[in-house]
């Protein structure tokens, strides 16, 4: 088939391909926890290549990255990318959407945020999110979030969490060492950069 290189693992959910002229593909299936097909070029240091199928489960994103002031439960985050540019750090460009996510917010937020079904834009090294109302409990809540890619995943972000009116959202924190808890509505920012987790509002 042309092939310098041809590797299969397991029952067949991980194969790749390097061909002539630095031409390659690599597939990966279900039970693998990335699931998707990338093909493309590598050629002195730049990347040209296309994501097909790509799907992951969003509690592994949390593993891969580290500590995030919230938690995945569950989801998926799936689509299509084009991939280009330097190969330690690509520019990206595409759709890709959540579906079925829901996620927590510990010692802030008592409720479970979700199902969250939207889509997420991806314009060079820039993801964003933008979903107008959320179920939380007996509130809804609006959710916004950007984050930038760090070589091939995403770094640092900011998201903003707000109440939207009607019920008020369950919740529980510590504050310098001062407990709380009741119903309010809020306006909270979450972010994560340097390695860092921080989380503030009102």
């Amino acid at each position: 088939n042309g092939s310098l290189l041809l590797v299969k693992g397991g029952k067949g959910e991980l194969s790749g391909s390097l061909g002539p002229g630095a031409v390659f593909s690599l597939e990966a299936q279900s039970p693998f926890p990335v699931q998707g097909r990338l093909e493309g070029r590598i050629a002195e240091g730049q990347v040209d290549a296309r994501l097909r199928d790509f799907a992951i489960d969003l509690p592994l994103v949390e593993a891969l990255i580290g500590y995030l002031p919230m938690e995945f439960e569950a989801g998926k985050l799936g689509g299509d990318l084009d991939i280009e540019g330097p190969l330690e750090s690509p520019n990206m460009k595409g759709s890709l959407r959540l579906a079925g996510l829901f996620l927590k917010v510990p010692g802030w937020i008592d409720e479970t945020l979700g199902p969250v079904d939207a889509p997420v834009e991806i314009d060079g090294k820039s993801f964003s999110l933008s979903v107008p109302s959320v179920q939380a409990g007996k509130a809804h809540v609006s959710v916004h979030g950007e984050a930038n890619l760090l070589g091939w995943i995403p770094g640092d972000f900011q998201a903003q969490v707000a109440t939207l009116p009607g019920p008020p959202i369950n919740f529980s924190a510590e504050v310098l060492g001062l407990k709380g808890s009741g119903q309010a509505s809020f306006d909270l920012s979450l972010g994560y950069s340097g390695g860092i987790a921080s989380i503030s509002g009102s």
